[in-house]
């Protein structure tokens, strides 16, 4: 029972790292094209890379989770 804790804490903090990850990758890509507006319209800005983000990260975990097989 405790091993199956183990596994799904394991999981989730693989998620949320890739998705950190994903989120800062995003928000240098978008700095650097000078797309990313957080001190004109931080909403905008903000919008934009949770709607990045969610499929790049959901590629990345795909991937992560291909690699354990």
């Amino acid at each position: 029972m405790k091993e199956n804790y183990q596994t799904e804490f394991r999981l989730h903090s693989r998620v949320f790292i890739d998705y950190g990850v994903t989120l800062l990758v995003v928000v240098i890509v978008l700095f650097a094209l000078n797309k990313f507006p957080i001190s004109e319209n931080p909403l905008i800005a903000l919008k934009r890379v949770i709607i990045i983000s969610f499929p790049a990260s959901m590629g990345g975990i795909v991937v992560d989770s291909l690699d354990k097989e």
